[in-house]
């Protein structure tokens, strides 16, 4: 992984090897801050970049499949029709009357994974938060193998 500072107007950010202009994180206010503090704020974002670019970059040389091994179904409420995802982007309308005790948005969802192939899968759901932190929380943070035409579910903790 590849990433640039750039310190100006007393700010500095994280962004791409020649694209200066498109932060790819918060940019950290520079006035009145001590060393330790930009140091450790400069570190942290930087081992999430990174930790994101890996799995962002992750490849498998086997997977030239004629067709999607995985069927991906979303759906926000248990009584909702599943919505298959597999292979484009939709538009999903959140409910925006979910809050936290702290008084922060939040989304409940559920996905169905189903195994397409002959053979049995395993599977791993990784979650990429808006602060660029990755988790397996859907899965309890553990591999599942599924059996040919069986399913898996995740759930939003």
């Amino acid at each position: 992984a590849s990433f640039s500072l750039t310190i100006f107007g007393n700010t500095a950010a994280i962004h791409l090897p020649n694209d200066p202009y498109r932060p790819l994180i918060a940019q950290i206010d520079l006035e009145e801050k001590s060393n330790d503090f930009l140091v450790t704020n400069l570190t942290n974002q930087l081992k999430a970049l990174v930790k994101w670019n890996y799995y962002a970059t992750l490849t498998n040389p086997d997977s030239e499949f004629l067709s999607p091994p995985i069927k991906i179904e979303i759906r926000l409420h248990q009584n909702d029709d599943w919505k298959d995802i597999t292979s484009m982007q939709h538009q999903i309308t959140p409910f925006m009357d979910r809050k936290t005790n702290a008084g922060e948005y939040y989304q409940q969802y559920q996905i169905k994974v189903t195994n397409s192939t002959n053979l049995p899968i395993l599977v791993t759901a990784l979650v990429l938060g808006s602060d660029m932190s990755i988790s397996a929380d859907p899965l309890d943070n553990v591999t599942k193998k599924i059996a040919p035409n069986e399913f898996v579910l995740f759930n939003e903790h």
